[in-house]
């Protein structure tokens, strides 16, 4: 299946999965770098990491991905930040309903640690397709406020306009 710009969606996802995978691989390494080397606090580790792997995810997509559209860098900067905010909200919601469930469903059969690293890959999987399409048509292509414009009249019914017959 071909996207609007004659990209295949199958080889782009790739590419998408592939670098978030590079930038994860980065957030890893360099939490233990700063921990362990540096003997940084762990939460400000984290943090410091979580930034790099982002900062490697949006450049590797930015440049070798998603085809370069009309927006500064800035606002495409800015746009990111809040796709991957509302990742990361939707991945801690998600990794928590399917906790819950697979409690429930296996009571008694599985360590919490094994629940836990399930739900969290489950919720990971499913979030990582919304931030594909998040940072394919906001943050690498329309922004916000105009995908938001594209997707209402895309939903929305066809109105009327007096004086056509169609009243």
């Amino acid at each position: 299946m071909r996207t609007s710009d004659g990209e295949d969606y199958l080889n782009q996802f790739t590419r998408f999965i592939i670098f978030s995978g590079l930038a994860a691989l980065t957030n890893i390494s360099a939490r233990y770098g700063f921990s362990t080397l540096l003997t940084m606090n762990f939460t400000l580790a984290i943090v410091l990491a979580h930034g790099l792997g982002m900062m490697v995810s949006y450049t590797l997509n930015r440049n070798l991905n998603f085809p370069r559209g009309p927006r500064p860098a800035i606002h495409e900067i800015r746009t990111y930040l809040v796709v991957n905010i509302t990742g990361l909200l939707m991945t801690t919601g998600f990794s928590h309903l399917f906790l819950a469930a697979l409690g429930t469903l296996l009571a008694g059969d599985g360590s919490q640690t094994w629940l836990e690293t399930a739900s969290h890959i489950s919720a990971v999987g499913l979030t990582g397709i919304y931030s594909f399409f998040g940072h394919k048509y906001f943050t690498f292509r329309y922004g916000l406020r105009e995908g938001a414009r594209r997707i209402w009249r895309r939903l929305s019914p066809p109105s009327s306009t007096p004086g056509t017959g169609a009243e």
